[in-house]
Parts: C-alpha cells; structure tokens; sequence
C-alpha cells in the first residue's frame, strides 16, 4: 500500500531522520534525490518523516508507543535519546512550515531541500552562541545554502500571500465558549476573525495590538485548549492556534513549557473525541 500511494518504506524513513538528527544535510540531500529519483511523492514523504519525529517526541514523552515492532520501537528508543523534547518539538514545527510552503511552491524540490538543510543546522546556525563562543556553518552547507537562498526567500513569499482563508465558524465557536460559561475567553474575543493560516494551525486576527490582560487570558493553558477544542471539532481535526494582530502572516506565538501537553494537543492527525 505504501509503496501504491508513493511512500518510501519506513526504513528509509527512519534512515532520513537519522541524518536529520545528527545534522548531516550531505546525506539528507542524497537521501531526498532517491525520493526523487525514484518518483515518490514528496509531499507524502515529508509528512511521513513529520509523524515519524512525532511518534519519536512521543515515546520520549510516555515511553510508550503502539503499531510499531519490538526492534522498531529500538530503534526509536535509540534516536529519542539524540534529541531534547524541545528539539524535537521545534523540529515538528519546522518541517510543518515547509509542508505548507511547498503546498504553495512551483518548485517543491528546491524548496523541500533548503527546509531540510535548515532543519539540519538547527542547534548550528549562521552564528551559533554558546558560552559567548561563534561557531561558523560547516563551509560545505554554506554553499549549498546560497545557492538556493532566492528561490527560498520568492517561495516563502508566495506561501505566505496564499495562506490565509477566511473561516466561516468563527461565530460559531465564539458561541460555544459564550454558552461555555467562559465570558472572559467570549469578552476578549469579540471583534476578532479567524483564518486558516494551514493544514494544522488556525490564526485569530485581532482588530488592533492585542493587550497584555488578553495576552495573559489567551495564553493560559486551559483556555488555549478549550479554544482549540472547539476549532477542532467544527474541522474535524487536531488544529492549534496562533493570535495575530492585524495583517499579522508570521503569527508570534507564546508556547508553553509543558511538552508532554503540547504532544497531545499535536497529532497527526487524530480523531477528536469530546469529553
């Protein structure tokens, strides 16, 4: 079935997040050409390699993991300990920005590349500060890296003006959490509209700067995720959420330190089961 829909073997799959976590882009490059060479579709690919690091930050998390062998299960025992929680989350986060801009790209290939090798000098960096000591990009990542730096930077561009759509039950959530009870979450976000920045992650634009008391009632855990609930229910999928002040595309987002919560609020994806 795997190989019918065009998705690598999870071996390989497996074999590719290797070299993510031990930042080796060479051989993740080589890795992606196989894809491509092979016909397989990139897209299918790279969700796949995003569930993998998520079952990854999983078993970390729970140390618990089903559908999978007793030797694949080692296997990700093994890779779970090259990574923090936090670096895997980012990583999660990361790689679900480049599904989204490679939705939009004309060049998927270029742009599936440059994500992975960002994603491969992530703890690196173009200037990295530890101890107040610099640490250059390996000389071999900075050249592949500027060779491909416009068509990132055009594709990311064109990602961000077609990501936005409007949400039709906005209203309809707002009503649920007025008839929640919950007129604090209802009072701070009256005036506000909703849009579907991707796949996973709903923003709630608000009119004008957003005030540090509905800052700090917005980003309290329980709220967040009673929010999120309700959007989750009316699309039938696990989404989270991003406030953003008007014509705000980035949506900064305060993230909580709370990992294993964070992992059962990021699924994919997931049947929602209201308790």
């Amino acid at each position: 079935v795997r190989g019918l829909v065009g998705i690598p073997k999870l071996t390989f799959i497996c074999d590719f997040v290797t070299s993510i976590l031990n930042k080796d882009s060479e051989n993740a490059i080589k890795q992606i050409n196989i894809v491509i060479d092979e016909g397989k579709d990139i897209d299918n690919f790279l969700w796949e390699v995003i569930k993998y690091i998520r079952d990854i930050l999983v078993y970390k998390s729970t140390n618990s993991l089903e559908l999978y062998s007793k030797e694949e299960l080692e296997y990700i025992e093994n890779l779970s300990k090259r990574a923090s929680k936090e670096e895997l989350l980012k990583l999660i986060y990361d790689l679900s920005e480049l599904a989204n801009q490679m939705k939009w790209s004309t060049q998927k290939s270029i742009v599936f590349e440059a994500g992975i090798i960002r994603a491969c000098l992530t703890g690196e960096g173009e200037v990295i500060e530890t101890k107040k000591e610099t640490i250059p990009i390996p000389e071999k990542n900075k050249k592949i890296e500027k060779e491909i730096k416009k068509e990132v930077k055009k594709e990311t561009v064109k990602s961000e003006d077609n990501a936005k759509s409007n949400i039709s039950y906005w209203n309809n959530v707002l009503d649920k959490i007025k008839q929640s009870g919950k007129m604090t979450i209802y009072t701070n976000l009256i005036g506000t509209k909703a849009v579907k920045l991707d796949e996973m992650t709903i923003g709630i634009e608000f009119p004008s700067k957003i005030t540090d008391f509905a800052d700090k009632i917005l980003n309290d855990y329980e709220n967040k995720s009673l929010i999120e609930k309700f959007i989750s229910l009316e699309e039938k999928n696990t989404m989270r959420v991003k406030y953003l002040n008007k014509n705000d595309v980035s949506g900064k987002e305060k993230t909580g330190s709370n990992i294993e919560n964070i992992v059962n609020n990021f699924d994919i994806p997931i049947n929602i089961i209201d308790e």
